[in-house]
């Protein structure tokens, strides 16, 4: 499965090859959500609630040290095609703080149950570009901007969320940031 990812153009999201990629494409798509929403995730199609994790910096202190615009993306569906088989939430929160992924995590989508999502359409939904603040001294983003930055990202996805989340087929979904 990796190797047909890595095949599709999916890459690593540490920092050197989030930053090799945007250099050599002119671009990068970050798609919201990782380890940190597996824990607060529940899924399927009878959840009501998609929770993005905000305290993720990282993608906005190199879009202003890159002097990249940032493009707010929402996928709806995604979070209704898998859903977490396992409710131990204390500890998922406690070894992914330690660990770096929440375990034990047991994902089921496709018929009820298999490790595969569920085939469902998706909607993704694209907002306008922004322009980020130019890099502080010495090239480096400053703490205040991409504080600014991140708040105003966040907003965006929020309105993007509820502008398109009943065309998208969800009217009854609602979007938690969580900010710790």
């Amino acid at each position: 499965m990796r190797d047909v990812a890595m095949w599709a153009g999916a890459r690593n999201v540490s920092r050197g090859v989030f930053l090799k990629s945007l250099r050599e494409e002119g671009a990068v798509v970050v798609c919201p959500g990782g380890q940190a929403e597996l824990v607060e995730h529940v899924g399927g199609d009878f959840d009501d609630e998609v929770t993005l994790c905000t305290r993720h910096r990282g993608f906005i202190r190199i879009a202003i040290e890159e002097k990249a615009d940032l493009v707010p993306v929402f996928v709806f569906g995604e979070s209704q095609a898998t859903r977490n088989l396992i409710k131990w939430k204390a500890a998922q929160r406690w070894t992914y703080k330690r660990l770096g992924f929440p375990m034990p995590f047991l994902p089921g989508g496709f018929k009820g149950y298999l490790p595969f999502p569920a085939p469902l359409p998706l909607s993704f939904v694209v907002g306008e570009p922004f322009k980020v603040p130019k890099p502080g001294p010495e090239g480096t983003a400053l703490d205040e901007d991409v504080e600014h930055t991140c708040d105003e990202y966040y907003r965006r996805i929020q309105d993007l969320f509820e502008r398109y989340k009943a065309s998208s087929g969800f009217p009854h979904l609602r979007l938690v940031l969580k900010h710790d």
